[in-house]
């Protein structure tokens, strides 16, 4: 949440950087395309490709804010693997619960058309489930560790379900 907030000031930064880029590029376009008399649609080119660099430098510093979230959110379940394994539980099953998420992300993902299924990929922060299911797996390979499945806890709360 902090860097968001931090890189919401780079954002701001891209945005404005990028719109006098692209107003320079429909300016060339237009000139390009509309005669020099056509005023108006040298204007109108003009602006469209202020907005569209504007929008693609927020784009990019977003694109490159989601990469480190994957990363990120990696690092997390590195973690978690460490803690649930340290605190006893059987290092085969702890990621059983990515393998159920990644199950549902394939039957999502058969139901979407491809090209939005790439743009909401490429927009998303979390890494794909394959991804986080293999590096699961191969922490589980090489801390091998018997451990606790379920506790007695859980058997009282799954008996209430």
């Amino acid at each position: 949440m902090h860097k968001a907030k931090r890189d919401q000031k780079k954002s701001l930064i891209y945005g404005l950087g990028g719109a006098p880029l692209g107003g320079a590029a429909g300016f060339g376009l237009a000139k390009f395309v509309c005669s020099e008399q056509d005023r108006k649609c040298i204007k109108r080119l003009t602006k469209y490709g202020a907005l569209g660099g504007g929008a693609g430098g927020l784009l990019i510093q977003k694109y490159a804010f989601m990469a480190h979230s994957r990363e990120d959110e990696m690092e997390a379940d590195r973690i978690r693997f460490r803690t649930s394994v340290r605190a006893g539980f059987d290092s085969e099953h702890v990621e059983d619960f990515y393998g159920r998420l990644l199950l549902l992300e394939k039957k999502y993902q058969r139901s979407q058309d491809s090209i939005n299924k790439a743009f909401v990929d490429a927009m998303s922060t979390r890494p794909p489930g394959e991804d986080r299911v293999r590096q699961l797996n191969e922490m589980a390979k090489q801390f091998p560790q018997k451990g606790i499945l379920e506790t007695r806890e859980y058997r009282k709360l799954k008996k209430m379900i």
